[in-house]
Formats: structure tokens, C-alpha cells, sequence
């Protein structure tokens, strides 16, 4: 069963990945996905517990919310704000040194 949740993380994090390549293929800004996904964990830690965050901004400054996963399926919210920053970094990038496309 947990090798069936760290597919799941893993396959998550490549979506993730994905997601910030097809951001800067659109031309969308980088910062704006990473704030829905503090938007997302606001809205997630408020349906199980009401009381534990009253604003976003408590979300995007507490260490536990950031850095520590809330699921078994998905990575912290850092780690999938880190790939989708990859993601969008490597849209356009030579894949291998001396080339361009």
C-alpha cells in the first residue's frame, strides 16, 4: 500500500513539474500559481479544522503549512511551489549544453 502512495506523490510532483512548464508556455506569472496553491491549503486546512488558520497570509508564513506534507499523496506546499518553479524555468532552456532551439 505505501508504494502505491509514493507512485502517487511521484506522479503528483511530475504534474507539477508539467504544470509550471505549460505556465510559462502560456505566458502566465509563476508567482500566481504558487499563491493558489496557499490558496488551496487554506481552503483544505479549513474544511478539516476551521480554527487552525484565519488567513492566507498565515498559511504562506507557517513553517508547518509550507514545509510539512498534509497528505499522503502530495508534496509540502514548498516542494510543489520549488517544481512548479522548475517547471517554468525549464520551458525554453536548452536541454543539453551548446544547443538552442
Amino acid at each position: 500500500m505505501l508504494t502505491w502512495f509514493c507512485k502517487r506523490r511521484k506522479s503528483e510532483d511530475e504534474a507539477d513539474l508539467v504544470a509550471g512548464v505549460l505556465l510559462r508556455k502560456a505566458g502566465l506569472s509563476l508567482e500566481r500559481a504558487q499563491f493558489a496553491l496557499d490558496v488551496l491549503a487554506f481552503y483544505g486546512y479549513n474544511q478539516s479544522n476551521p480554527q487552525q488558520y484565519s488567513s492566507i497570509l498565515q498559511i504562506q508564513q507557517s513553517f508547518e503549512a509550507q514545509f510539512l506534507p498534509n497528505s499522503r499523496s502530495y508534496s509540502s506546499i514548498a516542494r510543489r511551489k520549488q517544481l512548479l518553479a522548475q517547471g517554468y524555468n525549464l520551458y525554453g532552456a536548452p536541454l543539453i549544453a551548446g544547443t538552442h532551439r
